[in-house]
């Protein structure tokens, strides 16, 4: 049995971030870095961290940290759905779900936190990556 509240949830402040930076969703006790350029040596296997294709982003990326917004759409390996459907396809309850964070660039969506990166833009061993890390605002790093 799991009781929730119905209150209505309205996601979160929009932080923007540069290679270097690190930025904070103190509503989601989260903090977010983008790092690199690397050499990607080994896939990725951490769920909190994205490895994202050099060559598929802008020379020097700007990510925005935001919620979700009607009509966002994520390259998959099944191909393009909206983010509604990739939620209650992972079933994602309805109250998180404006909760979860998307970094975009100028070209769209390139990474939801609990969906995955966007399939285009994901780096392979060998490939240059800038690398999206998230992690709790409690937990230390080794920064």
């Amino acid at each position: 049995l799991r009781i929730e509240s119905k209150a209505a949830v309205h996601g979160f402040v929009p932080v923007t971030l540069s290679p270097g930076e690190t930025a904070s969703l103190p509503s989601l006790g989260l903090r977010v870095r983008l790092e690199g350029p690397v050499v990607l040596q080994n896939k990725v296997a951490d769920a909190s961290t994205f490895a994202l294709k050099c060559d598929m982003m802008e020379p020097t990326p700007r990510l925005t940290i935001r919620p979700r917004l009607t009509g966002d759409r994520l390259l998959g390996p099944g191909g393009s759905k909206s983010l509604k459907r990739r939620m209650i396809d992972a079933k994602i309850p309805a109250a998180r779900r404006d909760l979860l964070p998307v970094a975009a660039d100028s070209r769209g969506i390139v990474a939801v936190l609990g969906l995955g990166c966007a399939w285009d833009r994901r780096a392979l061993p060998g490939d240059r990556a800038w690398l999206l890390t998230f992690t709790s605002e409690g937990r230390e790093t080794d920064d």
